[in-house]
C-alpha cells in the first residue's frame, strides 16, 4: 500500500478469478446493505489529487470517483462496519530503514599496458538510510464497490417501475 504504482499500462484489465465452485452461494443484499449502494451512486463526483495539484497547478486533471471516508459514513449511517465488506480497505506500515556498510577508501591506480584505471574512492562511515516513512491509507477496490451500487441502481429501477404499475392499475 505504500508502494504504489502512479499508472498502469496493458493491453487489457486484470481478470478476477471468479469461479462459483470457489465461492459461497451469492446472496441477496439486505435491505440496510440496499440503502448504502443507492447512497453511495450519489456520492460520486469530481476531485483532484492533491500531489498532482502541487505538480502541475491549474492543470491538474479531475478524476470521477468518491473517497473512502465517504463510504464509510454511508454504511455508519446504516448501522454496518464498512471493514466488513472487502471494498473498504485500510493499510498502514512502518518506518524501514537500510544499513549501508562502511566502505574502504581506495587509491587511485593509473591505466598500465593491460590494466585499467582505477578511480580513487573515499573512505564512508556505515550509514542507515530511510527507505520509507511510517504512514496508512485508505483504499477502494471499485470493482467490488462498482458492483454493489449497480445493485442497488437496479433495485430502485424495479422499484420505480412497481410505483408506476400501482399507478397504472
Amino acid at each position: 500500500a505504500s508502494l504504489r504504482f502512479d499508472d498502469i499500462y496493458a493491453t487489457n484489465g486484470t481478470i478476477q478469478t471468479s469461479d462459483a465452485r470457489e465461492k459461497t452461494a451469492v446472496r441477496e443484499l439486505t435491505d440496510a446493505e440496499m440503502r448504502v449502494a443507492k447512497k453511495l451512486s450519489k456520492n460520486i463526483g469530481f476531485f483532484q489529487w492533491l500531489t498532482a495539484i502541487e505538480k502541475k497547478g491549474a492543470d491538474a486533471r479531475s478524476h470521477c470517483g468518491q473517497t473512502v471516508q465517504g463510504v464509510i459514513a454511508e454504511f455508519d449511517a446504516e448501522g454496518l462496519d464498512a471493514f466488513d465488506y472487502a471494498m473498504v480497505c485500510y493499510n498502514e506500515w512502518e518506518d524501514e530503514f537500510t544499513e549501508h556498510p562502511a566502505i574502504e577508501a581506495v587509491e587511485a591506480v593509473e591505466a598500465v599496458e593491460g590494466v585499467e584505471a582505477v578511480e580513487a574512492v573515499e573512505a564512508v562511515d556505515a550509514w542507515t538510510e530511510q527507505t520509507q516513512e511510517q504512514g496508512d491509507r485508505f483504499s477502494l477496490r471499485t470493482d467490488q464497490l462498482n458492483h454493489f451500487m449497480i445493485r442497488g441502481l437496479a433495485q430502485s429501477q424495479e422499484e420505480l417501475e412497481a410505483r408506476l404499475s400501482a399507478l397504472e392499475a
